[in-house]
């Protein structure tokens, strides 16, 4: 008897998922609430050869800048999608209402009938189903229905989605999962991303990473960097010019995976001995932070996960001198494949303060690692390399793929 209790659960959700809106909203008033009277308009993709749909949840804005990065391309258009609750949100092409992408089965069939099925790609972020409910919430049956109609499909992760937290607790001594506050929560971390990790693979599909340690925890991903608008963030100004004790900034997005304890506790004795000015900032919106990089010289970004994101590239794009914990494999990783340096200035929760000496003691060292930035930035950040690899990896046939 127990082995039909799943299956009879999510046939029973499926029945009561497949009810009209009028009599749902009768029996189901809670998960309705909110809806809208009217539903958002399901316009299709534009015009194109090639018609590229990512989301739904446009992490860091990422799958909106991927849209516009992947748009320039001839005769190709992407577009954005994130279903969305009240609150901030980055930009996005479609914004659905998480009520409307989720209890209305109607609006549900037409969004997939109208933009899903006329779009020629699709790239579904982190093992979330784009689709939601229209399928189920089950990301093989999305990709099957997809893949039957000839549309090619990816999948991009962001990190925490897959990572192995266990491995990367290994490999790596100043990992925030080893902090105590993690202890209570990393065994059921691991089981998430441990099973994220499997279904993303059943799917067959190729996989994409924005973050360097996604190949880590899934080998046959690609990294796609993330995109940034290096023009946005042209500082004319060379930091550690003068004689002025520099400034240095640190804009955690989260204080605890960042290092900021450490990185709060190593500025306050600097700044104490009057050889930095330090600012630490707090709730900023984007032009905020862009102006203090502007006032800034250096900036910290993360002493503790061994990779670096948007905030190290928007940094690096400003000419500003970047303090990071970058990977020695990530590194090297670069030098082989591309032939670059990566101008991040590598630091830890036990070397920060020793660097940090370092770069106020010999400031033109530290000012030619700045003004590499901006060349990488552009070269890797600006979209032209995450469209190009994108679209290769959507172009990769697929386990899943029909056959005949």
């Amino acid at each position: 008897m127990s082995e039909w209790r799943p299956r009879l659960t999510t046939a029973l959700s499926t029945a009561l998922n497949s009810l009209p809106d009028a009599v749902g909203r009768v029996l189901r008033p809670a998960r309705y609430r909110g809806m809208p009277a009217q539903l958002p308009l399901i316009e299709p993709l534009p015009a194109a050869s090639r018609r590229v749909l990512l989301g739904a949840v446009n992490t860091a804005g990422q799958a909106h800048r991927w849209a516009r990065a992947i748009s320039a391309r001839p005769d190709t258009v992407a577009v954005s999608l994130s279903r969305i609750d009240t609150g901030f949100a980055f930009e996005v092409d479609i914004a659905v209402p998480s009520v409307v992408a989720t209890a209305s089965r109607s609006w549900q069939r037409e969004h997939v009938r109208i933009r899903g099925y006329s779009a020629t790609d699709v790239v579904i972020e982190s093992g979330l189903p784009i689709f939601g409910p229209a399928f189920g919430w089950n990301l093989e049956r999305e990709v099957r229905a997809l893949q039957q109609r000839g549309i090619r499909v990816a999948i991009v992760c962001h990190g925490s989605d897959v990572r192995d937290f266990e491995a990367l607790n290994a490999r790596n001594p100043h990992s925030p999962y080893l902090l105590p506050e993690f202890a209570d929560r990393l065994a059921a971390m691991q089981r998430r991303s441990a099973e994220a990790r499997r279904v993303i693979r059943r799917t067959g599909v190729p996989v994409l990473g924005s973050t360097q340690g996604v190949p880590l925890d899934l080998p046959e991903a690609v990294w796609v960097p993330v995109v940034v608008d290096p023009a946005a963030w042209v500082v004319e100004t060379p930091p550690l010019e003068g004689t002025a004790p520099p400034l240095v900034v640190h804009a955690p997005s989260q204080a605890a995976i960042k290092g900021s304890d450490t990185v709060d506790e190593v500025l306050a004795r600097l700044e104490a001995d009057g050889l930095v000015r330090y600012e630490r900032v707090s709730n900023a919106t984007h032009d905020e932070v862009r102006e203090v990089y502007r006032r800034a010289d250096i900036m910290i970004d993360s002493l503790r996960m061994g990779g670096y994101g948007a905030a190290a590239c928007e940094a690096m794009a400003a000419g500003r001198v970047v303090v990071s914990n970058a990977a020695a494999e990530y590194r090297q990783q670069l030098r082989a494949e591309r032939g670059i340096e990566l101008p991040i200035v590598q630091a830890d929760p036990v070397t920060l303060e020793a660097v940090l000496r370092g770069i106020v003691a010999d400031r033109s060292a530290a000012r030619a690692v700045a003004a590499a930035g901006p060349a990488y930035v552009a070269a890797l950040h600006d979209g032209r390399e995450s469209a190009r690899l994108i679209l290769e990896a959507l172009d990769r046939p697929s386990a899943l793929e029909p056959r005949g």
